[in-house]
């Protein structure tokens, strides 16, 4: 980070990292024993009223998702995935849910923790306006919090303490876009695509290391601390498979990896499904947000 950065930009900075990094980091935290770090999202009896959601601004689904891009008789794979991907992450508004189950062995135990959530953006004439929420369960312990993006700032409830920073909307639009997970074709090792019952098809990738698009925009953004630990892991290949209607809408993406690392002289291993569902494309007439966004306080990292 330059020295030349103002407080100002450092604030937006660290927040916007800390939101990228819900799931990734997260998710890393809990594994190496830190005290689980800020999610985003619904009670685990997924009742909470502010939590973006069904019946929160989504309108009814009439017959499925809206017309995607049908895949050309020419197009590859990878081609496929990304016109897919692509149509979700510009589209007018979107909504998806997500998952992720870490299972943690260290040789002699193992532990799971779990993180679900939602996710919705809407396109307005001022920009964007988007809401994510998600639970951790780690240890017996739920931890809930709800992030929201609208005029110009992004706010982050983290269990009850509020805080916000300035966030261009293409910065916003980024941060939002990369919870759909993404491909690099040069690490694609290998791939298939295989008709499915409904009519569609489901493309499989298998990709070299963690080349997934989490661990490399995380280690770039996160504090020195985080960073230092993403890069000290040694990463198993992994699958990527995502399911495509007769349209080529992309409704489901399940991203699978497996890592492992050193910590006080153990040898440790994590496995990780990330599974994006319910993908709906045009499906979010509005976003809802809490009545005291104005109470949020500036963030200072």
């Amino acid at each position: 980070m330059r020295d030349t950065e103002t407080p100002r930009k450092r604030a937006t900075r660290a927040l916007a990292a800390l939101a990228l990094a819900l799931t990734t980091v997260l998710l890393l935290s809990a594994c190496v024993g830190s005290p689980a770090g800020p999610s985003v999202g619904p009670g685990p009896d997924g009742q909470n009223s502010d939590l973006p959601g069904p019946g929160s601004g989504e309108a009814p689904d009439e017959g499925g998702a809206t017309p995607g891009p049908a895949a050309a008789a020419d197009m590859s794979d990878y081609e496929r995935y990304a016109a897919a991907r692509a149509a979700v992450v510009n589209g007018s508004s979107y909504s998806f849910d997500m998952s992720l189950v870490s299972t943690r062995e260290d040789g002699q135990e193992t532990s799971t923790m779990t993180q679900d959530g939602t996710q919705q953006l809407v396109r307005t004439q001022g920009g964007i306006e988007a809401s994510q929420g998600s639970t951790v369960q780690n240890n017996g312990v739920a931890e809930t919090s709800l992030l929201y993006y609208r005029d110009g700032y992004m706010y982050l409830d983290d269990n009850g303490k509020k805080s916000k920073a300035a966030l261009l909307p293409e910065e916003a639009e980024e941060r939002f876009g990369a919870n759909l997970p993404t491909l690099s074709e040069a690490d694609v090792i290998e791939h298939s695509a295989t008709d499915n019952a409904s009519g569609g098809v489901e493309l499989m990738f298998v990709v070299k290391g963690s080349n997934f698009g989490f661990t490399d925009v995380s280690a770039a953004t996160i504090d020195s601390g985080y960073a230092d630990f993403l890069s000290q892991l040694t990463h198993e290949d992994g699958t990527l498979v995502a399911t495509l209607d007769q349209a080529g809408n992309l409704t489901k993406v399940v991203l699978k990896y497996r890592y492992s690392y050193s910590a006080n002289g153990q040898q440790l291993s994590v496995s990780n499904t990330f599974t994006v569902g319910n993908i709906r494309v045009g499906s979010v007439s509005a976003i809802y947000f809490p009545d005291d966004l104005a109470s949020y306080q500036d963030f200072m990292p």
